[in-house]
């Protein structure tokens, strides 16, 4: 089997979706709300993740920047 073809049978057979995009998804709305003008903002990618943490969302800076970034897995 060549490289290629390891390569190519080790993708995921499933697309997983942004942590972020899954986290708006389940939240209420002021909060969806906040979080996206967070987001839209200029307040860093380290600082989101502290207060979402202290709310009691767990999820990584890097997620937070990947999404604002738009090189997240959305659905769009």
């Amino acid at each position: 089997m060549s490289l290629r073809e390891r390569l190519e049978a080790a993708k995921p057979n499933r697309r997983t979706k942004c942590f972020v995009c899954l986290l708006l998804l389940g939240m209420p709305d002021d909060d969806r709300e906040a979080l996206t003008e967070a987001l839209d903002g200029d307040l860093e990618s380290s600082l989101i993740t502290k207060v979402l943490e202290s709310e009691g969302y767990f999820i990584s800076a890097c997620s937070v920047r990947r999404h604002r970034r738009g090189e997240c897995k959305r659905d769009n």
